[in-house]
């Protein structure tokens, strides 16, 4: 299977370069004969970004980066009527699914067999739980980076990172709002301001962006509503020196999470999925979600640029978690509450150069720097209540159950830092601070055609949990390898080596060690079409100790873990994306992805198969627009999604998820700076969800069903 799929995709690779070569060649000697203003005209396309954000601190085109690149735009994310970061953006990127479903709260996306790394604006804010998923309205790209990028990005997770890349200013004048009605009393308005402070002055910029929403569940009881304020402004200190500052607020009320479960003895979907184990008395989750950050850059010479930046970042929940204390095979069920109250804030440092030399006729691309940041994660669900006795309540009885027992009213009378102090059961205070130092050599020879990437980065970190510390040095080092073996075409080959601080604690109370492992990656890339379309393919093997996986025997809201000893991960990638035909946009993925425990520890035994992933993974998403006659202006688009071999996300999970696919379709109308569009998601109204079998308390099913067929209508008028 995997050589078959590799074979194909080489092939068709290899054949459009040929193709591609020639008539590059050909066109070559006409452009060279029409104006400048005729070439404007084939202009990249801004669905398709051939160079990574300033965040991610590699000053090269994505296609010489020996390393599996995707970015998505602003452009795509608005076509897709995408809101949230949880809302349709995994489905552009090769093999990345969900890591459990926490709904518009938290992103938790795996690839490559584990947790992808969260990073905003180039800086690390992975938690526990956290951080809250970013809503659109405020990000400007999202790029996901495959494998380790640890050696520059602040300990990335050998199988990668995603990088969501917040709107700054742009030094234009512009703005946009935004009105969006939908299924389950959906409603959406945001905004998007920008402009120059005159006549104040000339040199500063700003950018103002601004979201409120509310909708209901297809289920009783369900409700969430959230908010955005994210202003920014640019200073223009000299010709040579910026700064940047940045702010963003996001609150989020829903209601219980635990309610959103589905629970059974019987199997997964043995309930209908507009069941609900809610209730009106619930008390709603509140959460709210601070950044801040500032980036200064100054251009030291012609060749040398000098960057810093700063962020800070505090995430706070207050709420509770419904989950199960007793199920039988009648249907008799015990619904429980945990107190979670949780905090998470983190301070991070990034001091970095990057600049260019030559000795003799190779060129040098270098980039160096040091990274400083602290993590704190402190959360409570000691608090339990019961609201229900045996018999009290059924899952298979529809009318509504009061809670017998009433509703909790948990002791909050002390602040959560004092509550966790205690180290009780249900409490825990982890802490993590590193410093890394880094520096990579980019060598071009031979015009620009070969790379050679030598890298390396020393790590030291210090983690605390639950009064228990540990202290760890890592040195890694990366070897990469890009060649230019035809027009806009590369093959590459990378050895990098990871080194990871996790935050986690083990039922015994003990913190987790690091994670170590290493990532072997050979790949091709094209840009084709004057780089309006790209691909990439990648065969990879990753190499992780220590790695992480949920506790199957977690009570309601705890966060235990468990680790795994050594896993191998190995799979093959090909992403394409971008215009292939006038009028016709495409995004098509396939991973297929292959991880299982290799070394026995308690937590896992050689051979099983590691949670959270599938095994094959395909999307493929069509956007046709008319540009002539009665239909001009007017798109269709439709995508589909499939997943096969799916692994719960508990260790240990007992039978595997069934298969999924799920098909979305929809229309819009474009005249002038006024845009309509209609999305139909769930178009076969499919039963879908995520899910895992629990083994405490006699063993029973619980799964999140996903909504079923909704209709999501967009108004936008840009000016």
């Amino acid at each position: 299977m995997k050589k078959s799929v590799i074979r194909l995709s080489l092939l068709f690779l290899l054949q459009g370069s040929v193709a591609w070569a020639q008539e590059a060649q050909d066109s070559l000697a006409i452009s060279t004969r029409q104006l400048d203003q005729v070439v404007i005209t084939l202009d990249e396309n801004p669905w398709v970004k051939t160079k990574p954000s300033t965040s991610l601190r590699l000053n090269q085109a994505i296609i010489n980066i020996p390393q599996n690149i995707q970015v998505l735009s602003s452009e795509l994310i608005a076509a897709r009527q995408i809101t949230t970061l949880t809302d349709g953006i995994i489905r552009n990127v090769s093999g990345a699914v969900r890591l459990e479903e926490w709904g518009d709260v938290y992103a938790r996306i795996n690839m490559r067999g584990s947790r992808a790394s969260a990073f905003r604006n180039g800086m690390n804010v992975s938690s526990t739980y956290g951080p809250m998923a970013e809503d659109m309205s405020m990000v400007e790209r999202i790029e996901f980076v495959k494998g380790p990028a640890g050696f520059m990005m602040s300990n990335g997770e050998p199988s990668g990172i995603y990088n969501v890349v917040t709107k700054t200013p742009t030094e234009q004048t512009r703005q946009k709002l935004e009105l969006n009605y939908g299924s389950y009393d959906f409603m959406r308005a945001s905004a998007d301001i920008e402009g120059k402070l005159t006549p104040v002055t000339e040199q500063v910029f700003y950018r103002l962006n601004l979201m409120g929403s509310s909708k209901n569940g297809y289920r009783d009881y369900q409700e969430n509503q959230r908010l955005a304020f994210a202003p920014s402004f640019l200073f223009k200190l000299s010709d040579k020196t910026s700064l940047t500052a940045a702010y963003s607020y996001q609150r989020l009320k829903l209601s219980d999470f635990g309610a959103d479960y589905l629970f059974s003895k019987a199997g997964f979907a043995t309930l209908p999925r507009k069941r609900t184990f809610g209730d009106p008395g619930f008390e709603p989750s509140i959460m709210n979600d601070h950044s801040l950050n500032a980036h200064l850059k100054t251009q030291l010479d012609t060749r040398w640029t000098l960057q810093a930046q700063v962020g800070y970042f505090k995430f706070n929940q207050e709420g509770q978690y419904m989950w199960v204390t007793h199920i039988d095979d009648a249907g008799d069920f015990v619904r429980t509450s945990n107190l979670w109250d949780a905090e998470n804030k983190a301070l991070v440092g990034q001091v970095f150069v990057t600049g260019e030399w030559k000795t003799g006729k190779i060129k040098h691309n270098i980039l160096g720097g040091l990274d400083l940041g602290h993590k704190r994660y402190l959360v409570d669900w000691s608090q339990k209540f019961d609201y229900d006795s045996i018999g009290s309540f059924n899952i298979y009885n529809t009318a509504y159950q009061k809670p017998i027992y009433g509703y909790p009213n948990f002791d909050r009378s002390q602040p959560l830092k004092q509550r966790v102090a205690q180290f009780g059961i249900g409490q825990a205070d982890v802490g993590q601070s590193y410093t890394g130092i880094y520096i990579q050599d980019e060598l071009a020879f031979f015009d620009d055609k070969l790379f050679i990437t030598l890298a390396g980065r020393y790590t030291t970190v210090k983690e605390n949990a639950n009064r228990e510390t540990r202290e760890d040095h890592k040195f890694t080092p990366r070897i990469g390898i890009s060649y230019k073996v035809g027009y806009q075409m590369n093959v590459y080959a990378l050895y990098d080596k990871t080194f990871v601080p996790q935050s986690g604690i083990k039922r015994d109370g003990a913190t987790v060690t690091p994670l170590t492992g290493n990532n072997i990656e050979v790949g091709i890339k094209n840009n084709w079409w004057n780089k309006r379309f790209q691909s990439t393919v990648a065969v990879y093997r990753i190499t992780k100790n220590n790695h992480l996986s949920a506790d199957p025997m977690n009570a309601p809201g705890e966060n235990y873990v468990l680790q795994l000893g050594q896993t191998r991960t190995q799979g093959v990638e090909v992403d394409m994306s971008g215009k292939i035909a006038p009028g016709l946009q495409v995004n098509a993925n396939y991973a297929y992805t292959d991880s299982e425990v290799t070394k026995e520890t308690k937590g896992g035994v050689k051979g099983s198969r590691v949670s959270g992933y599938a095994k094959h993974v395909a999307n493929v998403w069509l956007d046709y627009t008319f540009e002539a006659g009665l239909l001009r202006d007017f798109s269709l688009m439709a995508g589909i999604t499939f997943m096969g071999d799916r692994q719960t996300w508990a260790f240990g999970g007992g039978e595997p998820l069934p298969d999924y696919t799920r098909v979305d379709a929809g229309a819009s109308w474009k005249k002038d700076d006024l845009k309509i569009s209609l999305l139909v998601n769930n178009l076969f109204d499919r039963y879908l969800y995520n899910g895992a079998y629990y083994n405490s308390r006699g063993g029973f099913y619980y799964w999140r069903p996903e909504d079923p067929m909704n209709l999501k209508l967009s108004l936008t008028y840009s000016f």
